[in-house]
């Protein structure tokens, strides 16, 4: 690659030499090369390719593998200019030893005014067309070494402010009125025989056209490969981009409109992708919204029907009570059949109890909330729960202080022995171990604790996250405030759950028990006592590796009003 570089500066020595050697055959001075030939390698060559190599140096060493990007981005944006104005330096310097000096020492020529003017024109010439030939194969160059950073390392250098206008320009002006102008001048002040070298006027003019025809073309084919090969980029990136691709980026392969325009077509592919992800995200949104709409359709509808039956259900229940309570003062304390009218009115108050729970569930109900220590409630808990999850051993740990919450002791039982059941459960019957854990734990808002302010604060919020494999997967509905809160913590080593599993279980009737295990209602009912308590739960589990279960309940600052939770037993469901 960096030998087009040097390349493309040797082409000044070489168009000098082709220009010379046909001179000297047309003139027949074979040995006048021998003069040209020390002023083309100090000037042409040596000089040239020191500076070449100066101002290459950043993208040299970059293409090594020791310099930096932003160095070789930087040089190989300034580079066709900067190594143009070199050539262009040191063919000044060459033309004055060339076309001022050398036929003076040389050739001990009389710089009249006439020849002075045409070895002016000359130098002029010279000094204009091995420029003008090295800054279009340098651009050709800088074409291709742009494609090749852009390919192999995936960087692109600024588009620059050329025009294709002002390159045009530049090769009609250099390559057709510059060899004009030296035509003219040469027609007007050189004789038929020119008094230096002693050739034809012919000669002279033939050179020089030669000379501007191979500038001219050089500089013509270099743009037009250029323009064509940039257009070609612009149509297969466009393509792309209707075809939906906006990955990959156009190179920037010239510093004229095309590259500017290839850099906007950049920006505009960026510009399609990020709207893309944009109405992407929010068709998911509006999926999870139509999600949460039909969810939100179904527990209403699964709440009317069961406050509706519910309700009904509670008048019949009245009525048995009632009449029950009648039948009961009408036969004496010896009756035999008042042990029977005992068990009805028993039975009818257990019902009485399961309505309660659908009135909570369905948000019917009015739970009389007071301060409880919600210690004691998990205490009584689990001392009537040991024998009824036996084999599997329940281990309680509780704060060292009083842990306050407003709530309801029934409510809380249940929600305790719930989570209890349903881990004992988990481990299948088996010897066991569940972890009952309760603290005091300051939550921050948010995300605190595992918890995240995802939603608004009229609906419940619910994150699932899905872990990799070998990783818990997790869940969290529920909004907390910033202060203290109660953390009640539940782990068993059972079975786990999959992804699929915990996001279905809060949803009502959904159970993995067998027909006659459990309706499905219990962490439904669960979930609607937590957050009727403007708390919050937390799931972790995996598969095979167990679940910890995490209630959140804010803590009351009406510490010294601690009521003491009535000591019944709430079945789970």
């Amino acid at each position: 690659m960096t030998l087009r570089y040097y390349l493309a500066l040797l082409s000044l020595p070489v168009l000098d030499l082709l220009l010379s050697v046909t001179f000297v055959l047309l003139a027949g001075m074979p040995g006048a090369l021998l003069y040209r030939l020390p002023e083309v390698l100090v000037f042409l060559v040596v000089l040239n390719l020191l500076g070449g190599w100066w101002i290459h140096r950043p993208i040299g060493a970059f293409l090594a593998g020791q310099g930096r990007a932003d160095e070789a981005l930087s040089a190989l944006a300034h580079l066709p200019s900067r190594a143009t104005r070199w050539a262009l330096a040191v063919t000044a310097l060459f033309s004055i030893s060339a076309f001022l000096v050398t036929p003076v020492l040389v050739h001990d020529a009389s710089l009249s005014g006439e020849m002075l003017l045409l070895l002016l024109s000359r130098a002029v010439t010279w000094c204009v067309l091995l420029p003008y030939t090295a800054y279009f194969l340098l651009q050709d160059y800088v074409r291709r070494l742009r494609r090749h950073f852009f390919r192999d390392y995936g960087l692109a250098a600024a588009p620059g402010q050329a025009t294709l206008g002002g390159k045009m320009i530049l090769i009609a002006a250099v390559g057709i009125l510059v060899p004009i102008l030296s035509l003219s001048v040469n027609l007007l002040f050189l004789p038929d025989v020119s008094p230096l070298t002693g050739q034809p006027r012919e000669t002279i003019m033939a050179v020089t056209l030669l000379g501007s025809a191979v500038a001219f073309t050089i500089a013509l084919r270099a743009i037009l490969l250029s323009v064509h090969q940039s257009l070609g980029s612009l149509r297969e990136g466009m393509e792309r981009i209707q075809a939906g691709d906006f990955e990959k980026r156009i190179p920037i392969e010239s510093d004229d409109e095309l590259g500017q325009l290839a850099d906007s077509l950049n920006a505009l592919a960026g510009t399609l992708k990020e709207s893309r992800e944009e109405a992407e995200q929010q068709q998911e949104q509006r999926e999870k919204a139509d999600r949460l709409f039909h969810e939100a359709q179904k527990r209403d509808a699964v709440g009317r029907m069961a406050a509706g039956i519910a309700h009904d259900f509670n008048n019949i229940l009245g009525v048995i009570l009632g009449y029950g309570d009648l039948l009961k003062d009408s036969l004496s304390r010896d009756e035999a059949n008042r042990s029977n009218v005992d068990a009805i009115l028993k039975a009818a108050e257990k019902g009485q109890t399961l309505i309660g729970r659908i009135m909570t569930f369905t948000r019917s109900g009015n739970s009389a909330h007071q301060v409880l220590d919600l210690r004691a409630v998990a205490s009584e808990t689990v001392e009537w729960l040991r024998v009824t999850l036996a084999p599997a051993e329940l281990e309680l740990k509780t704060a060292d202080h009083p842990l306050p919450v407003e709530g309801d002791a029934i409510e809380l039982h249940q929600v305790l022995a719930n989570l209890c059941v349903n881990a004992a459960q988990a481990i299948k019957g088996q010897p066991g171990r569940i972890n009952l854990d309760v603290a005091e734990v300051r939550i921050d808002g948010g995300r605190a604790e595992g918890l995240r302010d995802y939603g608004s604060a009229e609906e419940p919020t619910r994150l699932v996250q899905g872990g990799q494999a070998g990783e818990a997967h997790r869940t969290w509905i529920g909004l907390l405030a910033s202060g203290p809160h109660a953390r009640l913590r539940v782990t068993d080593q059972g079975t786990g759950m999959d992804e699929e599993t915990l996001r279905q279980i809060f949803e009502p009737y959904f159970t993995t028990k067998q027909v006659g295990e459990g309706t499905g209602l219990g962490l439904a009912a669960l979930l609607g006592i937590i957050l009727d308590h403007q708390g919050a739960v937390t799931v972790s589990t995996q598969p095979n590796h167990g679940t910890t279960f995490e209630i959140y309940l804010p803590l009351s600052e009406l510490c010294n009003t601690v009521a003491e939770p009535e000591a019944k037993r709430v079945p789970a469901g």
